[in-house]
This record gives structure tokens, C-alpha cells and sequence, in this order.
């Protein structure tokens, strides 16, 4: 029996960083054009937010994405941990109802009010800059990893980009009374936490692929070691 402190992280996952793919692609089969939609609506909001006119809308704009964003989480946490990443990784149950939770949460925030968009530039101009990613960038990482683009991952379908536009919208609000400090605040530790969570599972798939990538390799090499028969004399 080999000893425990011979496993690495990849000896405990659960599916292939392929089947992980083929998750995205079956969730954006099921639900197209949805992704396209949703960007729409992202790519709307972005351009009101950057020649809004200045005036009261401000906090019901911001209070509209808030609850638009909470639909987003509570549909990822069914349409994808739920129906199609459980089934294959079990812990993910735990994020269901850490997803289901912040949406709760998000659209509290929402209909209770008490945000305006934040007058801060830095925080302006990041929280733009995080949205652009979430929305237009994030989606061609599956082209870099050389998935096709049926495996992309959309906000408002896909746990990661779903989180950072949610990361660049606290980033852009700003809370005008008590209650909607405390709850901006709480609303940043699922988030944050799934990113955590997403480094690490990446970075477990990324040794899983260089792990098959190397018994491959060797599995080549001593192919080409074997002796071949002596042909008849």
C-alpha cells in the first residue's frame, strides 16, 4: 500500500479536466443563446454606467443589476453546480447552497436599497475593468486551453465569470446607510471564497493534464525502447 504522503492533490479528483470541459459545453447547448442574452444585458448596463446622465437613477440602476446578478448566481447554482458538477464532484453540494445563499443576499441588498454607484475612481475604474474580463475576456480562456468555444464559460451560466462581474458590481456600489455597509460586506465572502476554490481546482486540473501529459511521453519512449523481433534469417 503506498504510503499518504505520496498522493498529490490530482490523486483526489474526481473527473478529467475534459470531462470538466464537456460540462460547459453541455450546459451551453442546453440554454443557448442564453449566454448571448446575458451579455447583452451586461454590455447595456456597462454603457449606461459609462455616459449615464447625472441625476437620482443612479441607486435604482445599481439596485436593478444587483438583482439581476442574484438571478444569475441562484441559476448557476441549479443549471450547473447542481444538475451537471455535483453528479461528478460531490463537495460541489456545498457550494449549491453557498451560491444559493449569496443570491439570497444579493437580492436583499436589492430591494432593501441603500447603494449608490461609488464616486471613488479607483474603485470605478476597476470594477469596469473586472466586468469587461468577466463579460468579453473570460470567456476565451477555454481557446487558450485549447477546448472549442462550445466549451466556453458565460456570466449568468458559469460559476467563475459569474463571480467576478459580481466582485466588479461591490466594487462599483457604495453603501449610504448601516445596513447596506453590513450587507455589501457579507456579500463579498462567497465570492472571494469561491475564487479560492477555483485557483485551487484549476491548478489540480493543470497537474492532472502535465501528470497524463508525462505517463504519456514515457509510455512513447519505452514503445520505442522495445527491441523489435529479428526478422527470419
Amino acid at each position: 500500500m503506498s504510503e499518504w504522503w505520496t498522493y498529490r492533490p490530482s490523486s483526489f479528483l474526481m473527473f478529467s479536466p475534459r470531462l470538466y470541459g464537456r460540462l460547459f459545453e453541455s450546459l451551453n447547448d442546453a440554454w443557448w443563446p442564453m449566454p448571448w442574452a446575458v451579455m447583452a444585458v451586461a454590455l447595456a448596463w456597462s454603457a449606461w454606467l459609462a455616459w449615464r446622465p447625472r441625476g437620482g437613477r443612479d441607486e435604482r440602476m445599481l439596485r436593478g443589476a444587483l438583482a439581476f446578478v442574484a438571478l444569475c448566481w441562484g441559476f448557476t447554482a441549479w443549471a450547473f453546480l447542481l444538475e451537471r458538477f455535483a453528479p461528478i464532484f460531490w463537495p460541489a453540494t456545498y457550494a449549491v447552497a453557498a451560491f444559493g445563499l449569496q443570491a439570497v443576499g444579493l437580492l436583499l441588498v436589492a430591494l432593501r436599497g441603500g447603494v449608490a454607484l461609488s464616486t471613488r475612481r479607483w474603485r470605478v475604474g476597476s470594477g469596469m475593468v473586472l466586468a469587461a474580463w468577466a463579460v468579453l475576456g473570460h470567456p476565451w480562456i477555454a481557446s487558450v486551453l485549447g477546448r472549442p468555444w462550445r466549451q466556453a464559460e458565460f456570466v449568468g451560466l458559469a460559476p467563475d465569470p459569474t463571480v467576478l462581474a459580481t466582485l466588479a458590481l461591490l466594487l462599483l456600489a457604495e453603501p449610504s446607510t448601516a445596513a447596506a455597509r453590513r450587507g455589501l460586506r457579507l456579500l463579498w465572502v462567497v465570492p472571494l471564497a469561491w475564487c479560492a476554490v477555483s485557483v485551487a481546482l484549476h491548478a489540480t486540473m493543470a497537474a492532472s493534464r502535465h501528470a497524463a501529459a508525462s505517463v504519456e511521453r514515457l509510455g512513447v519512449q519505452a514503445h520505442h525502447q522495445v527491441p523489435c523481433a529479428p526478422g527470419p534469417g
